[in-house]
């Protein structure tokens, strides 16, 4: 057959994400002329990966979403050329996919006499318009559409795409165009088919018709062959468990890889988002190439727990270079003796005074720590705000997590084997399933100061932080990471006057809200993360009760105890005054109170 594609592509970051490759390697074959039209800039690394990949090319500004690109591309390459094709597929970059071969579909869709045809539809409902919640017309979804040439041919599908305006609201292309054009062929007598048709098949399995089937039910449509997988299918639940298992699914039924998956939700999405999709614990790499640059930083306040790292070190055979930051010129005699005492030579030791804990220290030495591949920053922890032990116990573990021989030998084969892979840090440490889960609290307190360090950087990708309860984030600010990823830190200008004196307030001061950065910095100059996973283990059992007991918690820290009373106060008041049904109802949400 003698086809042409439009292609329309979009990413709100200016980047081309891999499964977009992908997907105009799988369908290039499948036509004699690809246009790919772009509503993004793209840039001369992109530019390469796509050679080959299409045979026109247009750049527009980002104006009335994909159908106005469609129309600019249909006016560009012509009608009269358009109708010389046996078909025209206009098709977007919301999907995964093909996760199965496209040619027997086509084959098999052209074989069936529709004038045009899509891959899934949208059953007619009486609500649910975007905008306007009113009733829906049954259509073709407009994510792959095909049109045969007697309809690019016709006048009423000219007129249609000749009177697309540039809608700055994505409501008023779906409720004028996106849900519109299939009643408007099929009104002027053309025969319309339909991959799977939604509304049919999901009535027989007793399923809601009235549904947009291709977000809500994808793991059903992957088993009916369905090539295609929206991208909102793995967000639209924001549910961790219902992504993981469409990634199985995926895994399970087709030979795609899930890995375009979880690398476009790595780049697209917050951390918050993307720790839905796939497995961010990192691997095992038995791969022996190890970064040729690595540097290791470690603020020696304690210099008593610096022989913690020093011991282990000594069991490290691969090369590094050992910076050490200390506040005072005393501690640093100390730290000397130390070093003699472990054969361990430093390439540097700074003293950088009392401020800023091991944060500013680290700042201090960006510029050096710049011209290595891989570093890694950590200090001597002791938590003297809290109980000795629970300072000793996380430090522990952290060192068991990033810093023992094997552990630190598998980290780094991973930054060599993943060059996107900006940070690695630490898993939540257990010893916070002890203290029943204070975080929340903190992290409400300190996020004017998390919104101006994010602001003060100028990160070319949007994000509002203060909307996350939690933040992905290295507890206890030790991890390893690629310099160049965290480049936009030296942005920030942690002045004196910013950093309260010793003894800190517990999680409530600046530094605690450069703590929770590092992952998102990494993540706005296009950098993955992954977690290094405690070799401790508590039981699910223990981990409930700590939820519990701090459910508890968050009623007496807000004040919401007296609230439940006045709530009692309020259902007594009605069950006295009520007919006996509200009665009985009044009676059964006070018991639920007690």
């Amino acid at each position: 057959m003698n086809r042409v594609l439009l292609y329309v592509h979009f990413n709100k970051y200016d980047e081309l994400a891999e499964h977009v490759v992908f997907q105009l390697r799988q369908v290039k074959p499948l036509f004699k002329r690809v246009i790919f039209i772009t509503n993004s800039t793209i840039s001369k690394n992109d530019s390469k990966r796509l050679e080959g990949l299409y045979d026109d090319f247009l750049q527009r500004k980002n104006e009335g979403f994909d159908f106005a690109a469609w129309r600019d591309g249909i006016e560009k390459f012509g009608w009269q050329k358009l109708g010389d094709y046996d078909s025209v597929t206009l098709m977007n970059d919301t999907c995964f996919g093909p996760v199965y071969p496209l040619e027997p579909i086509y084959e098999r869709m052209e074989k069936s006499g529709a004038d045009f045809w899509g891959i899934t539809n949208h059953a007619a409902t009486k609500h649910g318009m975007p905008g306007t919640n009113g009733p829906v017309p049954r259509h073709n979804q407009s994510y792959l559409g095909v049109f045969t040439s007697n309809v690019v041919k016709s006048q009423i599908f000219q007129d249609f795409w000749n009177e697309v305006q540039d809608f700055k609201d994505v409501t008023k292309v779906i409720q004028k165009y996106e849900t519109q054009l299939t009643g408007i062929l099929e009104k002027a007598s053309f025969a319309n088919g339909i991959l799977f048709d939604a509304a049919k098949n999901f009535s027989q399995n007793n399923l809601k018709v009235k549904e947009n089937h291709s977000e809500l039910h994808p793991d059903i449509l992957l088993t009916k062959g369905v090539p295609f997988i929206k991208i909102k299918a793995f967000t639209h639940n924001n549910d961790n468990l219902y992504a993981n298992n469409l990634l199985s699914l995926t895994n399970q039924f087709t030979k795609y890889d899930t890995k375009l998956i979880e690398d476009y939700f790595e780049q697209m999405f917050v951390p918050n988002v993307s720790i839905a999709i796939g497995n961010k614990i990192i691997n095992q790499n038995n791969n022996a190439k190890l970064p040729e640059k690595v540097a290791v930083h470690i603020h020696a306040f304690y210099p008593d727990v610096l022989e913690k790292y020093l011991m282990r070190l000594n069991l490290w055979d691969f090369k590094h270079d050992l910076f050490l930051t200390v506040d005072t010129e005393h501690k640093k005699n100390e730290i000397n003796k130390v070093l003699q005492k472990y054969k361990i030579v430093t390439k540097k030791i700074v003293i950088t005074g009392t401020k800023g804990r091991d944060v500013i220290p680290w700042l201090k030495l960006s510029q050096d720590l710049q011209n290595y591949e891989v570093v890694g920053h950590f200090h001597t922890k002791k938590s003297a705000t809290a109980n000795s032990y629970i300072g000793e116990k996380w430090q522990d573990e952290l060192l068991a997590q990033l810093f023992d021989a094997p552990i630190a030998l598998n980290i780094l084969a991973n930054f060599a084997a993943n060059k996107k892979l900006g940070v690695v840090i630490p898993d939540i440490p257990n010893v916070f399933a002890y203290l029943g889960g204070t975080v929340f609290f903190n992290d409400r307190k300190i996020k004017p100061f998390i919104k101006d360090l994010w602001l003060e950087m100028d990160i070319n990708k949007d994000l509002d932080l203060q909307q996350y309860e939690t933040y992905v984030m290295p507890y206890g600010t030790m991890f390893w990471y690629r310099p160049v990823a965290l480049q936009k830190l030296d942005d920030i200008k942690l002045t004196d006057s910013l950093i309260p004196p010793e003894p800190l307030q517990h999680d409530l001061t600046v530094l605690h809200a450069f703590e929770r950065l590092i992952v998102y910095v990494a993540w706005g100059a296009g950098y993955q993360y992954r977690i290094a996973p405690s070799h401790e283990y508590t039981s699910r059992f223990f981990d409930n009760s700590a939820y519990n007991r701090t459910f508890r918690g968050i009623f007496n820290a807000y004040g919401l105890n007296p609230l439940v009373t006045w709530i009692k106060q309020r259902i007594i008041y009605v069950y006295r005054r009520s007919p006996a049904t509200i009665r009985t109802l009044a009676k059964r949400v006070y018991r639920k109170l007690r």
